[in-house]
């Protein structure tokens, strides 16, 4: 029987070997022919001819060379090639032993500076307010914070904060300000320090301290003003070898190479310093775990640049440095998508958040929770155990496994009644308390792509436990089908102005406290993704990230200013520019070794409407 199977294919095989050959003998000797047949006209032409012709032929080589070679690899300096970072003249400055460094290039040449005066400039209040702040950070003639007029008619453009590690209880801080004069900037170095401050050297550089252990010295084109021990720190490090300063660390290096090159700041954490500003609950920057990974971050960087209406944050963490890997960072449950929910959504959400693989990203974060907190984790498990005894719904296996291939959180604005008109932001409103709640917006959860069948199979299980649980004390606790243009939803009425709703259209499943959700993803009205707010918000963000997040931060205004922020004396001082914000886009990807965090926050066009 093999034989005379396996026969016919052998002889098959043959007779496609034996047509393979003659198309390759026929193709062959064609060649040789062209071949022979441009060899007699290439001789039959002139010499000065053939010269002519070659080189031509090798300016079109070496164009192509320079055009798919050379200018993809040419150095950012070079017309073609990568557009380069500003320059940072006081990283070999700071010891690679530094918890922490921020630099900031106001020079001319960097037209980053330029273009960040220019948004400034549209909320100038704010500006203000960051400036003060960032000038209180220095020191001043007698302790105090400069004024800017005490430091422009010598400044260059570069300035830089450094945080070296120092005693148990105190750090070493180092500030260095470019200078262009070096009479100046000696005269304003010698104001620092209090009266009667010593003069000494330290490997060659004069070092003014006084009594409070304050100093302040003349270091390769910077003033170095901060704790003695910090400055003489920084003198080593430009005395020293370059592979013992940031210049030269590694993982600095690599961090900061990864942040756009456009840009007009950057920062800079190590390991240390992530440990301590970041990794303790009560550190200064613990807000940023998820976006850092702290528990296997090797070092993190982070920079502001300003492109067309927008501020732009980057943020870059290299991960798994001690062979812990990702796996141990936040944003590991979750896996790249292609965001298509936003086209699901009205064009007025007021915040969204996208994942994908939901099913797969859930679990994973249940999967963090029973590490990191395990009370709540251990409540979990009693509830998932209590549904499969109780009602034979396993949550993973029946609910999250059927969740599709993209999911969203949003929150929505409930409709004006007929005839009334939405405030704008900074103009009087009539305040809502929580006994309106018509009036607050509502949250809506979306998943696509679903197993409808289990979905809905699952979800009618859960019904009485989601009744027990919610607590409902209007009439009859039961919950009812409401039809919906094409879709059925189930509502269950938790209170006057809460619906517990969940409907599937086809495959999209929505879950909302007010039905009007269902209406709102399977209507016609204009949707999120085709509106140019969030197309502004989202532009410069990766196409394909691990999570995708936007904020309608002029929207979200109005709501806080009728719950009574417009009352507060601090806000109602910068209303006025904070009108002019129009939104936020945030992406964040996993990527093997790297954890990317994406930041834009648009101004309002100027002589245009938000959202326009």
């Amino acid at each position: 029987m093999p034989g005379r199977i396996l026969g016919p294919i052998a002889r098959g095989l043959r007779s496609v070997g034996y047509f393979i050959s003659d198309v390759f003998y026929v193709a062959s000797r064609a060649t040789r022919d062209l071949l022979r047949h441009l060899g007699r006209r290439w001789r039959d032409l002139e010499r000065s001819t053939r010269a002519r012709i070659s080189a031509l032929a090798g300016v079109a080589v070496a164009a192509a060379l320079v055009v798919f070679v050379v200018l993809p690899n040419a150095p950012c300096e070079f017309p073609g090639g990568e557009e380069c970072a500003p320059a940072d003249d006081a990283l070999p400055l700071v010891p690679a032993t530094a918890l922490a460094y921020a630099h900031v290039n106001l020079d001319a040449e960097n037209p980053q500076a330029e273009r960040a005066a220019e948004l400034a400039g549209r909320t100038p209040l704010i500006a203000a307010e960051a400036l003060g702040r960032l000038l209180g950070l220095a020191v001043g003639a007698r302790g105090e914070a400069p004024e800017v007029s005490q430091i422009s008619p010598w400044f260059k453009g570069e300035a830089a904060f450094a945080v070296l590690p120092g005693t148990e209880r105190d750090l070493e801080q180092v500030q260095l300000l470019e200078y262009a004069d070096e009479d100046e900037a000696r005269a304003y170095a010698e104001s620092i320090v209090a009266a009667g401050a010593r003069s000494a050297e330290h490997e060659g550089v004069e070092v003014f301290e006084d009594e409070r252990g304050l100093a302040a010295a003349l270091v390769d084109g910077f003033v170095a003003i901060g704790s003695a021990d910090g400055v003489r720190a920084v003198i080593d490090a430009a005395r020293g070898d370059e592979a013992e300063t940031l210049a030269g660390d590694e993982v600095a290096t690599a961090v900061l190479e990864e942040l756009p090159a456009d840009r007009l700041a950057e920062a800079y954490l190590s390991r240390d310093g992530v440990e301590a500003f970041v990794e303790p609950e009560d550190g200064p920057l613990a807000a940023l775990e998820p976006l850092v990974g702290a528990e296997v971050s090797a070092g993190v960087a982070a920079s502001l640049s300003v492109a067309g209406d927008s501020y732009r944050v980057a943020v870059r963490s290299a991960l798994g440095d001690d062979g812990a890997g990702p796996a141990s960072a936040f944003f590991a449950a979750f896996a790249p998508f292609e965001p298509k929910l936003a086209a699901r959504l009205p064009a007025d959400t007021l915040a969204y958040a996208g994942f994908g693989d939901p099913g797969s990203t859930l679990g994973g974060l249940l999967d963090q929770a029973t590490a990191r907190a395990p009370d709540i984790a251990a409540g979990l498990a009693r509830l998932i155990a209590n549904l499969r005894a109780a009602e034979g719904v396993d949550l993973e296996a029946d609910l999250l496994d059927a969740l599709g291939s993209e999911a969203a959180l949003a929150v929505l604005p409930r409709r004006a009644a007929e005839g009334d008109v939405e405030p704008q932001v900074g103009e009087p409103a009539e305040p809502f308390t929580l006994e309106g709640l018509e009036n607050v917006p509502y949250v809506a959860f979306l998943a696509d792509e679903v197993d409808s069948e289990r979905a809905r199979e699952a979800l009618a299980r859960l019904q009485r436990p989601l009744i027990d649980e919610l607590g409902v004390r209007l009439g009859a606790p039961t919950f009812r089908d409401v039809r919906v243009g094409d879709v059925t939803a189930h509502v269950l009425d938790v209170s006057r102005a809460v619906q517990f709703t969940y409907a599937l259209a086809d495959s999209l499943l929505v879950i909302a406290n007010d039905s009007a959700a269902v209406e709102e993803a399977s209507g016609d009205a204009d949707r999120l993704a085709d509106s140019l707010a969030f197309q502004r918000a989202t532009e410069s963000l990766p196409e394909e990230p691990s999570l995708l997040a936007y904020l309608d931060v002029a929207g979200l205004l109005r709501y806080a200013e009728r719950a009574g922020l417009a009352e507060d004396p601090a806000y109602a001082r910068v209303a006025g520019d904070l009108a002019q914000l129009e939104t936020i886009g945030l992406a964040v990807t996993a990527h093997e070794g790297r954890l990317d965090t994406d930041l834009a926050l648009t101004v309002a066009p100027e002589g245009g409407e938000q959202g326009e």
